[in-house]
């Protein structure tokens, strides 16, 4: 089908399910256009949106086709086409290269996943350099203490150079007030913020500064910033010079250094897009590898932090069948095959397939959420021995041993407790990890709502168990544990289900029959 300029315009506004109403339309009109034989099939469609009279239609409203079909277009103008083909390349290009940093940022974690942890026990300037060692890129490191700024190509140090920062000490993203078009340098913070930013622009000559290159930054948000690189000025340059650190803070928020040295730092191709860390001043605020990321995490708002994203990498879960069935089915037990089937191997399905859902409910990043997944399984083999069930006599046995000592371990099985000898309350342990819906907190609740789990009578289920499970988990994790005891979740995690002095332990020893790996 070969349309004209004017007829290709009007298409734009066409795809798939809907058409835009744009001057001059009219349903029979439209109705020609999507291939629908009858307007009143599509007035009917569109009653709400059009409104009682069909010859009164609103320009820009959004008109659903009864026809799913795509127009395909052929424009004739020569031009036009080469824009179009000079889009695709474009577009071809940008896949390319997106590709490529794909490509880079997987070979680039697969050098360090194995050892974040002892990564991330590294000074802060250490940290940022072993996560980018393997890259090509160009960054600068900035410690505002020693007002030393450092440019890098991956692992190597391209270049040391003595520079100015904030006159204020402290991590706050840099803040100015600006009024009538003026701005007030008096009222801002002074302060040059620590973090991450981005190269916004670069300019090989700053006339306002000694004609020297300058740099301008956005933050992770990608908000521009009131801090620049740019040359010193006036007294500036001696207290850079004179080898005293405590003079080096001496700037509104900018960093100043020597004409010379920021030319060099253009020369050696630091350019826009490429990285700035500024280390923080304060200890508490960090530089951490976290969910395959190198982020910058402070409990301040005014802090320049890396703010939660997704990232999400889906998992295996591998269970090791063979010493699962070995160490856990019992000899007398002639259920534990339908046990394994039905309970265990749900359950394990459940944590592999529920990451992005949990991630995105309670705000946890995905290496996070496969330690909680592991704990969970934990749980599951230490609260319910792995969904074990017995026969009816043997669970009035146990419920006659209960009733007679409250303190005794014994007890009917999970399914048993439930619906046998209905303890299926709130304020009762229900379910394969033995959850008790009147003991939970707001958060807890709220992250179960978004994941679908609103009724006790879903624990009992594995699925609805392990979702239950990892929600509450991760709500703790974020609410209850301290930054030093989210350095040992499988510790502290498990503490907070339950409080026995081995539980940690006994969870730790259920989960080593399942391993988790990342599908890259």
């Amino acid at each position: 089908m070969i349309l004209n300029y004017k007829d290709f315009l009007s298409n734009l506004h066409l795809n798939e399910s809907e058409y835009v109403i744009q001057k001059g339309d009219t349903l029979s009109g439209i109705a020609k256009k999507l291939g629908v034989k009858n307007w009143k099939e599509l007035y009917d469609l569109n009653k709400e949106a059009i409104g009682k009279n069909p010859n009164s239609l609103k320009i820009g409203t959004k008109l659903k086709s009864p026809v799913k079909k795509e127009r395909k277009v052929e424009p004739v103008d020569n031009l036009f086409s080469d824009n179009l083909n000079k889009k695709s390349k474009e577009e071809a290009k940008s896949k390319e290269e997106i590709k490529k940093i794909k490509k880079e940022e997987y070979e680039n974690w697969e050098s360090i996943k194995n050892r974040v942890g002892k990564i991330n026990s590294m000074s802060q300037e250490d940290i940022i350099k072993e996560y980018n060692k393997n890259t090509e890129k160009k960054y600068l490191i900035l410690n505002k203490n020693q007002g030393i700024l450092k440019l890098y190509q991956g692992a190597k140090e391209l270049g040391s150079f003595k520079v100015g920062t904030g006159e204020n000490i402290g991590d706050e993203q840099t803040r100015t007030v600006v009024k009538d078009g003026k701005v007030y340098w008096e009222k801002g913070n002074k302060m040059t913020g620590a973090g991450t930013f981005i190269a916004s622009g670069s300019s090989p000559k700053n006339s306002h500064y000694s004609n020297a290159p300058s740099w301008n930054f956005k933050n992770e948000n990608g908000i521009e910033v009131p801090m620049a690189i740019h040359s010193s000025f006036g007294n500036r340059t001696a207290k850079i010079e004179d080898d005293d650190p405590k003079n080096n803070r001496l700037s509104n928020g900018c960093i100043n250094g020597l004409a010379k040295d920021l030319k060099k730092i253009y020369e050696l191709g630091f350019r826009e897009g490429d990285s700035l860390y500024i280390l923080p001043d304060d200890s508490k605020n960090r530089f951490q590898i976290s969910n395959r990321k190198l982020v910058f995490q402070s409990k301040d708002s005014k802090v320049n932090r890396s703010k939660f994203t997704l990232n999400y990498v889906p998992i295996k879960i591998e269970i090791d069948e063979n010493k699962f069935k070995r160490e856990v089915f019992q000899a007398l037990d002639f259920n534990d095959e339908e046990e394994y089937k039905n309970n265990t191997k749900p359950f394990i399905k459940a944590l592999e397939e529920n990451k992005k859902n949990v991630m995105l409910a309670a705000k946890i990043n995905g290496d996070v959420y496969n330690d909680i997944a592991k704990i969970a399984f934990g749980i599951y083999g230490t609260e319910s021995n792995y969904g074990d069930t017995h026969s009816a006599a043997g669970n009035l046995l146990r419920a006659g041993k209960k009733f007679i000592s409250r303190s005794s371990s014994s007890s009917p099985d999970y399914l048993s407790k439930a619906t046998t000898y209905g303890q299926s309350k709130e304020s009762n342990s229900v379910g394969l990890t033995q959850i008790r819906f009147n003991m939970l907190d707001q958060p807890e609740k709220e992250i179960l709502k978004k994941l679908g789990i609103t009724d006790n009578k879903q624990l009992l289920k594995p699925e609805g168990s392990a979702l239950a499970t990892l929600g509450i988990l991760a709500s703790r994790y974020n609410n209850q544990l301290t930054d030093a005891e989210k350095k040992d979740p499988y510790t502290n995690l498990a503490k907070k289900w339950n409080v026995r002095k081995n539980y940690p332990d006994r969870v730790k020893q259920n989960s080593k029959y399942i391993t988790i790996k990342e599908l890259s």
